[in-house]
């Protein structure tokens, strides 16, 4: 629960947020991340129906071609022969992969379902704790919630026209209009670079002075899908979580965005989609900082 003291802090680090800025950034998140669960088991539905489709129609070609096959057969052991032969074949492994990739959708639509309860669970407690406290903040200050999105502040975005997620910064956002956001890419000038208004379900924003704890909670466990600025650009590319966030306490000079460079930062282990080295034929384990990596959301 949020304490009169903690209360008072909100705002208060550099002088730029607002007193709710710090407490909108864990909580106006979960309705998003609600979404995104929801579009993720949705996908995984989508694709385990396809599946089934394709298993039944193994299964019957199987089972057709193993009845031709064990008709001419001698005896109930010549039979089981023909059976087991037939199990090595190209048409019954393609079968079990398709079995095997079924059963991994529904552990992962479990593993979700999981992670959206306790999710839920956990911001609504603190919501029902924090609520008496922040209205009479907002009274007492008159401040304003802005979701999240306050100009500046940085953002993934996602543009469709280029099926891309860019590093970008909130140019506007109206409180009055909360389904969409104005955003510009992060480092072009705000007076030349193009502007894209967009939905905010489409817009993910970065966590601000994030401690650590705070960055293993939200990227929890490895193997979570992500997006994360892949180092020397500015756009997010999928791939894996391989190592849950940790402090580096080493300088190594200056680093390029989203790559290890600064010192004493939080940073994660990703391994991206076709990163693979040619050199070893390994993907490698590439550290970024936490704060550029997201959990992957729906494209659509």
């Amino acid at each position: 629960m949020l304490s009169a003291a903690q209360a008072e802090g909100y705002g208060q680090g550099d002088g730029s947020g607002s007193i709710l800025e710090e407490y909108l950034d864990t909580l106006v998140v979960m309705p998003v991340e609600v979404m995104r669960y929801i579009t993720l088991m949705r996908e995984l539905d989508e694709k385990s129906e396809r599946d089934l489709v394709r298993i039944k129609e193994a299964q019957n070609a199987f089972l057709e071609k193993a009845s031709e096959e064990v008709k001419g057969a001698a005896s109930k052991k010549d039979r089981q022969k023909k059976l087991l032969k037939l199990k090595g074949n190209e048409d019954y492994l393609a079968l079990e992969k398709t079995r095997a990739s079924l059963q991994q959708k529904i552990a992962e639509k479990r593993s979700i379902s999981d992670q959206l309860f306790d999710m839920s669970e956990q911001n609504l407690k603190r919501i029902k704790g924090d609520f008496e406290q922040l209205g009479k903040l907002l009274h007492t200050t008159g401040d304003m919630p802005d979701l999240g999105f306050s100009k500046n502040r940085e953002v993934a975005a996602w543009i469709a026209k280029d099926e891309v997620w860019i590093h970008a910064k909130v140019y506007s956002f109206n409180p009055q209009k909360p389904d969409t956001v104005v955003v510009v890419d992060a480092d072009a000038s705000v007076d030349t670079s193009e502007r894209f208004t967009l939905p905010v379900t489409k817009v993910v924003t970065l966590p601000k002075n994030e401690n650590l704890s705070a960055a293993k909670a939200r990227l929890s466990q490895s193997g979570l899908l992500v997006h994360a600025i892949y180092p020397g650009t500015t756009s997010f590319y999928s791939g894996i979580l391989v190592g849950i966030p940790y402090r580096d306490g080493v300088s190594t000079g200056v680093g390029s965005r989203g790559g290890a460079g600064a010192s004493s930062t939080v940073f994660a282990k990703v391994q991206f989609q076709d990163d693979v080295d040619e050199a070893t034929g390994l993907t490698p384990k590439r550290p970024i900082l936490a704060k550029y990596v997201f959990q992957a959301p729906s494209q659509k």
